[in-house]
C-alpha cells in the first residue's frame, strides 16, 4: 500500500491497515531497514528511474508523474538513491512522446492463458479488448479518454505496455492499476504452497494461477450486482450495454472505444435499458449513488455498500477480491465454490492469505 500511493501520508496508511505509525516504522525497520518515508521515497525515485530509462517523457514530466514538485527535487532524489543524475540514467530525450512505453515485470511463472481467458470472458465490449497476447482496455483521464495496452513478453516475464494519454497527471496510479488488473505482484509459489496447504492436490493447481482485478471498485461492484443470479455471459452482457448506452464522446485521443461510465453518469441515468428485475436496477443506482457522493479517490464503507437493498455479502466479497485486489476473500456462498469444495474437501481457513486464489482455483477447476 505504501509503494502503491507515494504521496499519501504515513499516517493515513497505517490507518487503513490497523496499526499506529509507530508500529508500521517499527514492521518497516525491521523486515526492510527503511522508515515507511524512506520506503515511499525509494519507491517513487525507483518509479522515476524507469520512466527516464523506458520512456521519452521530458524530465519535468517525469517529475510531475513521479510525485516531485519539480525536476531539481527530481535530481536531488536521483543523486541520493541513484548515485548519478536523471539526464545520465536515460538513453535519449525526444520530448513528449504521444504514446509512453514501458516494461512491467512479473515473479514466474505466470499463467497467461488463465488470465487471458478469464479477462476475455468478462471483457466489457467497447471497453476491453483481449487477443492472444495482449490486453487493452479504454480509461478516463481527467474526463477524456485514453488507451493502455497490456503485450505478454514470455521471454522478459513481463508485459510490454503501451498508454496513449490526454494527461500524464496521475500516471504512477495507471501503472499500478494496469499491475492490479494483471495480478503482476503475486508471488506465484508462495501461492501455490497455501493452496496445498489447504488441501488440495499439487496435481490440480494451475501453475502461475492470478487474479485477475477490475480497473477500480466501482466497475467491480456494477459487475458484480449486474450479476447476481445470472450467468457470467448474461452479466456481461448488461455491463456492456452499460456502458455503451452512458459512454461519453471520445477525448483527445483517437479510437473506437470508450471508457466504463463515472458513478456520476450511471447515478443519473433510469437505466431502463437493462434487461433485469427493477430490484436490481435500483441497487445499480444505489450503489452508483453512493459512490457519486464519496471524494475523490475514496472508496465507502463496507457497512454502506452492505446497506443497499439488494447487495449481500456475496456481492461485497467480490468486489473486495477484484476491485480492491483483495488477495484473502473466499467466496463459501458462491455456487461454484460450494460445489467444486465438495467435491475436493479443502480447508478454507489453511489458505490464509491467499484465499482469494482458492477460490479462482476452485473456479478454474469447475471447467475441467
Amino acid at each position: 500500500m505504501l509503494s502503491h500511493i507515494p504521496s499519501q501520508p504515513v499516517s493515513h496508511v497505517a490507518e487503513r491497515l490497523g496499526i499506529s505509525e509507530r508500529y508500521l516504522n517499527k514492521l518497516l525497520q525491521s523486515g526492510l531497514g527503511l522508515s515507511a518515508k524512506q520506503y515511499q521515497s525509494l519507491h517513487r525515485v525507483l518509479f522515476a528511474k524507469q520512466l527516464l530509462q523506458q520512456t521519452e517523457m521530458t524530465v519535468d514530466d517525469v517529475a510531475l508523474s513521479a510525485g516531485y514538485g519539480s525536476s531539481r527535487q527530481l535530481q536531488r532524489a536521483v543523486q541520493q538513491y541513484c548515485k548519478t543524475t536523471p539526464s545520465a540514467l536515460r538513453k535519449s530525450v525526444k520530448g513528449n512522446a504521444p504514446t509512453v512505453t514501458l516494461r512491467l515485470a512479473y515473479l514466474p511463472p505466470y499463467n497467461w492463458p488463465q488470465v487471458r481467458d478469464f479477462l476475455k470472458m468478462r471483457a466489457i465490449e467497447g471497453v476491453e479488448a483481449v487477443s492472444d497476447n495482449s490486453y487493452q482496455r479504454y480509461i478516463r483521464v481527467k474526463g477524456e479518454v485514453g488507451r493502455i495496452k497490456a503485450t505478454h513478453n514470455a521471454h522478459a516475464n513481463g508485459f510490454d505496455i503501451e498508454l496513449r494519454l490526454p494527461s500524464l497527471d496521475g500516471l504512477h496510479s495507471i501503472i499500478e492499476k494496469i499491475k492490479g488488473v494483471l495480478d503482476l505482484h503475486a508471488d506465484p509459489q508462495l501461492i501455490k504452497a497455501s493452496l496445498h496447504g489447504a488441501g488440495l492436490p499439487l496435481a490440480l493447481i494451475d501453475d502461475g494461477i492470478r487474479l485477475p482485478g477490475t480497473w477500480d471498485v466501482f466497475e467491480s461492484g456494477c459487475r458484480a450486482i449486474v450479476g447476481q443470479q445470472v450467468s457470467v455471459k448474461a452479466a456481461i452482457g448488461q455491463a456492456s450495454l452499460l456502458a455503451k448506452q452512458l459512454h461519453s464522446p471520445i477525448g483527445t485521443v483517437t479510437c473506437p472505444g470508450f471508457a466504463f461510465p463515472s458513478p456520476q453518469q450511471v447515478a443519473s441515468s433510469d437505466v431502463s435499458f437493462l434487461r433485469m428485475p427493477n430490484a436490481r436496477k435500483q441497487a445499480l443506482i444505489s450503489f452508483a449513488s453512493l459512490f457519486a457522493q464519496q471524494p475523490s479517490g475514496t472508496t465507502p464503507e463496507d457497512d454502506a455498500i452492505m446497506a443497499i437493498k439488494g447487495v449481500g455479502q456475496w456481492t461485497l466479497d467480490y468486489i473486495k477480491m477484484r476491485g480492491e485486489k483483495d488477495p484473502d476473500v473466499y467466496l463459501a456462498g458462491d455456487l461454484i465454490v460450494k460445489k467444486m469444495a465438495a467435491k475436493y474437501p479443502v480447508s478454507a481457513e489453511k489458505a490464509a492469505p491467499w484465499r482469494s486464489y482458492l477460490t479462482l482455483q476452485l473456479w478454474e477447476l469447475s471447467k475441467r
